[in-house]
């Protein structure tokens, strides 16, 4: 009993300490948030009451540049009329003012003589108006009643609105200002809306602090005439004194706030105007703000109060539950060591793969490197022997190609992995796809005495629309790792099978590829998809690759929406399943004879010229020797900026065609074609630009067509595509 007491003792402490910290969080919690929102609504208020001053200043600043807009107009009709005397001119003065607006108008001549719309010449209260007029000023405004250090008559409070106009003479007087006199009060008009309870005030004032307008004479603290007397003696909380603030408007600060302290305090927000000279003041009592964030505090009061009640029912309901808690705890501890665990067997597993994959990558690199050094070697010392550098020659470009596939089966799975592929549809004939297909696999089948089956008979539909580069890769990938793996005199079997597709105008087809080569372990199955991943490595088998074609062909089926799997027996072969579903196509209707005619075209190139555009000094000397020999007059270019000049400032028939490299200094190849097609002579504009480019990939294809160029090669260069290419462009 005593035992149990200790327990309810304990739990009862353990309630009151918990209540305790809860109590003094939300306390705490409630001062911070009601100093934050104190904060945030005084900021929010002079947030607002900047663009209260912004948008009544605005206002002025559209009165006066109006007034100064109509002055302008009016001077140059004026200068434009051809007055042949004094009276004309001071007649259409008269009708001016109508336009202006304006209590009277008057013109000035450069001897300080003012000439008032209503006939008086020369008076002399009118000195200074010819002496504000007669600054370098091209315009100015100012009070015109600041003569007196009282209160003017509100009627007779007047704004000096001037222009300098371009001179004009009418018998023997040149005029050169042009002003108008403005009722202050018709700007007062824009500024008549007060806020925060009838109390916010705004107001104009110049450089020495005097008011220019100012409708609120009234206000219990605005006595004076000039706004700096009138704040003079109060305290600020950012400035120390009335010059400070005097020194910020200096500075040109176009916007800033303070507190101004004595009596009720006010907050004062000062904005410097487009105006010389001008700034605006607008003023509101703190109290207003301080009225909204009391309301706020008893708001506070009673979320407080509920939020008190719903901590204290959490609390019980803690307690109640620790016990319940800690269990989950415990077991989503063990849960989350369990994924720690398996997360670390992935990685383990994932850095011995990739471990696994740069040592055969080391290996797969390193072989046909030393087949192109060591052969590159041999040729040289037997130059004089042409039949053994021949055969030299072809093992270092058979080892080049299987360099260029390890590139390029390692970019496209980085290209896969980051999301840079993307799949671009277009109409296609399946069968002439799979005859390409067979066509490009021809050689290594011969080489190797095998036989390649392929079964269409299923097939009813041979147009379809889909990505051809792609499906091309994926039946690519697969047939050329059944090559691989398959000895010499076997069979590799591509079937086609068209099947139903989900809705009406589309069909389903699957392919599979099938080989009775050395097969494939059960649980190398289970892993064949996965990147850098091989079976043996190419030291056992004497097969080269990277362990990446069967991941990369699986990804790409994926994007396209397809499925692909495998079934395998060791020493009996292997048999790959790709499904993918396409949109049907119309046939195409070509006309007898057109198939095989390309092939029968010949090439004729003698005589061409091409601007060949290469930064690297080897591709260029490359480059040059192979379009020589096939009849090309060439002239290199070394940078874009460089072939962009040739064809601009060469004859309209200068070049056939410009093979470019993207990839610059100075000036790339996309910049330079677009450059090329905005020459204003169409002859020189519209010269075929084929790219010649590291930048393999389909997505570098378009960019080049969407640059304007008219074809795409890819580097390494191959001849029979380069010359394909070419005769393509330059016979279209």
């Amino acid at each position: 009993m005593i035992r149990m007491d200790n327990n309810i003792s304990s739990s009862v402490k353990k309630y009151i300490l918990y209540s305790a910290a809860a109590l003094t969080m939300i306390a705490a919690t409630v001062f911070i948030l009601y100093q934050q929102v104190s904060k945030n609504i005084i900021n929010t208020n002079i947030a607002t009451m900047n663009e209260v001053a912004l948008h009544d200043s605005m206002a002025v600043e559209s009165v006066i540049n109006e007034r100064w807009s109509l002055l302008e107009a009016l001077g140059d009709d004026l200068r434009q009329e051809r007055f042949t005397t004094t009276k004309e001119v001071l007649a259409e003065l008269r009708q001016g003012r109508h336009f202006v607006n304006a209590k009277m108008l008057v013109l000035v001549d450069d001897k300080g003589t003012v000439y008032r719309s209503t006939g008086l010449i020369g008076d002399k209260d009118d000195a200074k108006i010819a002496q504000e007029l007669g600054n370098e000023e091209k315009r100015i405004v100012k009070r015109y009643d600041y003569v007196s250090p009282n209160y003017v008559q509100f009627n007779q409070e007047y704004l000096l609105v001037g222009v300098k106009l371009k001179p004009f003479t009418v018998e023997g007087t040149t005029y050169t200002h042009l002003a108008a006199l403005i009722r202050v009060r018709d700007i007062e008009k824009n500024l008549s809306v007060q806020s925060y309870q009838g109390e916010g005030v705004g107001y104009v004032i110049d450089t020495n602090g005097y008011y220019v307008v100012n409708i609120y004479r009234s206000h219990n603290f605005m006595t004076r005439e000039n706004f700096f007397d009138d704040i003079k003696g109060r305290s600020f909380s950012n400035y120390g004194s009335v010059e400070e603030i005097k020194a910020e408007l200096a500075k040109g600060t176009k916007s800033f706030a303070t507190t101004m302290k004595k009596d009720n305090d006010r907050i004062v927000v000062f904005r410097n105007m487009d105006i010389p000279d001008w700034y605006f003041v607008s003023v509101a009592p703190k109290a207003v703000f301080d009225e909204q964030t009391n309301q706020l505090v008893a708001i506070f009061g009673i979320v407080c109060g509920i939020l008190l009640l719903v901590v204290l029912a959490f609390i019980i309901w803690l307690f109640r539950t620790q016990k319940t808690a800690a269990d989950s705890k415990l077991r989503l501890e063990q849960k989350h060591k369990a994924e720690l665990s398996e997360a670390l067997v992935l990685a383990e597993k994932a850095n011995r793969s990739k471990t696994v994959f740069l040592n055969n990558m080391s290996h797969d690199i390193r072989t046909p490197m030393n087949a192109i050094m060591g052969f590159t070697d041999l040729a040289a010392k037997h130059i004089e022997n042409k039949q053994a550098v021949q055969g030299y020659l072809a093992k270092i470009a058979k080892s080049s190609q299987h360099l260029l596939s390890l590139i390029n089966d390692v970019l496209e799975m980085s290209r896969i992995e980051s999301g840079a592929v993307t799949i671009h549809e277009a109409k296609e004939n399946l069968a002439e796809l799979i005859n390409s297909l067979r066509d490009m696999l021809q050689a290594d089948i011969k080489a190797k005495q095998m036989h390649f089956v392929v079964d269409m008979s299923e097939v009813q539909h041979e147009y379809i629309i889909c990505d051809k580069l792609r499906l091309d890769q994926v039946l690519i990938n697969l047939t050329s790792n059944a090559l691989k793996y398959t000895e010499a005199g076997g069979t590799i079997s591509l079937r086609i099978v068209e099947k139903q597709g989900k809705e009406a105008g589309r069909a389903a087809y699957e392919f599979r590829v099938r080989d009775n080569g050395i097969g494939m372990s059960e649980e190398f199955v289970k892993t064949i998809f996965e990147p850098f991943t091989r079976e043996q490595t190419s030291t056992v088998s004497g097969i080269q690759g990277t362990g990446l074609g069967m991941s990369i062909a699986k990804n790409i089926v994926e994007i396209m929406g397809g499925t692909i799997s495998v079934t395998s027996e060791e020493h009996k072969g292997s048999e790959f399943i790709v499904t993918l579903e396409f949109k049907l196509a119309e046939p195409d209707a070509k006309p007898a004879g057109q198939a095989g005619q390309s092939a029968a075209q010949k090439f004729d190139f003698a005589g061409k010229k091409v601007l060949l555009v290469e930064d690297n000094e080897l591709n260029r000397e490359i480059a040059t020797v192979i379009l020589s020999d096939v009849g090309f007059v060439i002239t290199p270019a070394v940078n874009g900026k460089e072939a962009y000049e040739n064809v601009l400032n060469g004859e309209a028939a200068a070049y056939d065609v410009v093979l470019m490299d993207i990839q610059m200094p100075v000036m790339d190849g996309y910049a330079a074609t677009k450059a090329i097609r905005g020459i204003p002579d169409m002859a020189k504009a519209k010269v075929p630009i084929i790219a010649m480019t590291a930048n393999a990939f389909m997505e570098d294809k378009m960019a080049a067509m969407a640059a304007g160029m008219n074809g795409h090669i890819s580097k390494p260069i191959s001849l029979p595509k380069l010359y394909d290419e070419l005769n393509r462009v330059l016979h279209k």
